[in-house]
């Protein structure tokens, strides 16, 4: 969710993934972190960054486990397949129950608005 910077980890494989779920997850918190206005701002202070690190990996957020530190990934419960090849339908399975749950609640809030 992005208003509370939460990731959700949905795997019809169990854990098997986790791990890599949570590294990405502590790589792109750093830049959804981030605010459309101080974007400008810290365009600037960005470039200075880079040249005085240039010798440097870009190193943002690399340090920090933002999944421990912010307890902002949650792991939902949910139909597990029973053979290696159909993850895919899984997939399909919940980004359509994802997407629903969103259409939901914005026409729930957009309903509200009027």
């Amino acid at each position: 969710q992005r208003h509370n910077n939460t990731f959700y980890y949905l795997d019809s494989a169990g854990v098997y993934n986790l791990t890599y779920a949570k590294k990405m997850a502590n790589k792109v918190y750093p830049y959804i972190n981030e605010k459309d206005d101080d974007k400008d701002k810290d365009k600037n202070k960005d470039e200075e960054k880079k040249q005085d690190n240039n010798n440097n990996d870009d190193i943002k957020g690399k340090d920090i486990d933002y999944v421990k530190v912010l307890n902002n990934f949650v792991q939902l419960q949910v139909p597990q397949q029973e053979n290696n090849y159909d993850c895919g339908m899984y997939v399909v399975e919940f980004t359509r129950f994802v997407a629903q749950y969103y259409m939901d609640n914005f026409k729930k809030k957009d309903d509200k608005d009027k």
